[in-house]
């Protein structure tokens, strides 16, 4: 929505059909198309269609999947498997399809949403602190290599934020709630603050960033409130 009201061409992609169209709509009539993370041949139809539409300077990656809380005795490979498939393959094959498509100007940005679960794990939560550490891994190493082509690349890493998967996984009282027990700041972040950030690695404003994590946890990567 930021990126929109600034006037850029925003193309919006999710696994949910529906509810791409649905936004793209409230914006004003973006381009929208369905996209699975977890399916290679989705990802390079994506982008080989958005390509086909007009150049492309940016692009967020948002999508990710969380199991909830599985504690070590209930692990399943198969659980494992698929939550890396999206986190983990899914953003290295979509940064590799990105690198394929957006313009070589040294304008030209990519980012990843990861999370502060990847640098600050809880218990019960190995399969997705792992994938989302995995993703930063990635990040780093990609943005290494296309360093000399000019394009950026970086990380954006929520802590407790307002947003759907957030709340399909518990509550939005109980997100308030533990925020304020935990957070440095005494609260969860509003889905645009995180919104700012990815619109701040994508500017030209960070034109001289790349291969960073910008955390956006409200201090919780640097301790629980006190």
């Amino acid at each position: 929505m930021r990126l929109h009201e600034e006037g850029a061409r925003v193309v919006i992609a999710d696994r949910n059909i529906d509810a791409a169209r649905d936004l793209a709509a409230a914006l004003g009539g973006c381009e929208h198309f369905g996209y699975d993370q977890g399916d290679p041949a989705s990802i390079s139809a994506l982008f080989d269609a958005v390509a086909a539409g007009g150049e492309v300077n940016g692009v967020a990656l948002v999508a990710g999947v969380h199991p909830g809380t599985v504690p070590l005795a209930d692990v399943e490979p198969a659980t494992f498997r698929g939550v890396h498939e999206v986190n983990a393959l899914g953003i290295l094959l979509s940064l590799q399809e990105a690198a394929r498509v957006v313009a070589k100007d040294d304008r030209s940005s990519l980012v990843v949403v990861g999370s502060v679960a990847g640098i600050r794990p809880v218990a019960r939560n190995a399969i997705y602190a792992s994938s989302k550490a995995s993703a930063q891994a990635i990040t780093r190493s990609v943005a290494l290599e296309l360093a000399g082509t000019g394009i950026r690349v970086n990380s954006v890493l929520p802590g407790s934020a307002i947003t759907p998967l957030a709340i399909s996984q518990s509550s939005l009282e109980a997100i308030r709630a533990d925020a304020e027990r935990v957070i440095p700041l005494r609260r969860a972040a509003a889905a645009s603050e995180v919104a700012s950030a990815i619109c701040f690695l994508l500017s030209d404003d960070a034109s001289y960033v790349t291969a960073t994590d910008l955390i956006v946890d409200g201090g919780l990567a640097a301790g629980s409130a006190s």
